[in-house]
């Protein structure tokens, strides 16, 4: 049986809903279920372009005066969601090293998607942006991207993970893992597979990896 869930808060209350024995996840999803229901990573995303990682930007008009980090000061920065790893808690890492805390040194401002993110900026509704890095590609020849600029890079995050829980038959998850891990984009049936959920494979990941999404929970002082 397959269940979905529409938002990140409502992932939470199906999986508990329906006793999932599999889910697939962001970093921060994964790293709260690791410690509530004794989550462990089966396999982590490989992207189209072959990383297993994927960093947030902060983004700006071109013709603007933010430059810097410290430029966003007493500024609107538009993103699309609390719970983007990169979409916002990259970058709100990334400006905590710089001095900057939301709500104290800038305003943030929810929209619904990363492309109304990017186009409040490209239109100057905003002033500054927090998105992933590959969906500046996503607009690209409906948003003229020379009048975007990156201010600035995020660390490297890892891709969503598919994880098992505590309630999961071991054998279970030994075969689920073992089967992704054997998707070959060489083979069209496979590749079909892949291809329908916008991946190239999967590889090995460990609970590690995703130390560095607990790291930056820690330091913006969020519970997870």
């Amino acid at each position: 049986q397959v269940v979905s869930a529409t938002n990140y808060d409502r992932y939470f209350s199906t999986l508990e809903a329906n006793r999932v024995h599999i889910g697939i996840q962001n970093p921060l999803a994964y790293i709260t279920l690791a410690k509530t229901r004794g989550a462990y990573p089966l396999a982590k995303m490989v992207q189209p372009d072959g990383s297993t990682s994927y960093r947030g930007i902060i983004i700006v008009r071109d013709n603007g005066s933010i430059h810097r980090i410290e430029d966003l000061r007493e500024r609107t920065v538009a993103a699309a969601s609390h719970t983007a790893v990169g979409g916002y808690l990259a970058q709100a890492f990334l400006c905590s090293k710089h001095g900057l805390r939301n709500g104290r040194d800038f305003k943030l401002s929810l929209v619904d998607t990363q492309d109304n993110v990017i186009g409040l900026v490209y239109r100057a509704k905003a002033d500054a942006g927090f998105v992933r890095e590959d969906s500046l590609e996503a607009v690209r020849g409906k948003i003229d991207l020379s009048k975007i600029k990156v201010i600035a890079y995020t660390d490297n995050y890892p891709t969503w993970c598919v994880a098992a829980f505590a309630n999961t038959p071991p054998e279970v998850a030994s075969k689920i893992g073992k089967c992704l891990l054997d998707l070959d984009r060489n083979n069209p049936q496979h590749r079909e597979i892949l291809e329908s959920i916008g991946i190239s494979g999967f590889e090995q990941a460990s609970d590690a990896d995703y130390d560095v999404m607990r790291k930056t929970m820690e330091e913006l002082n969020l519970p997870y």
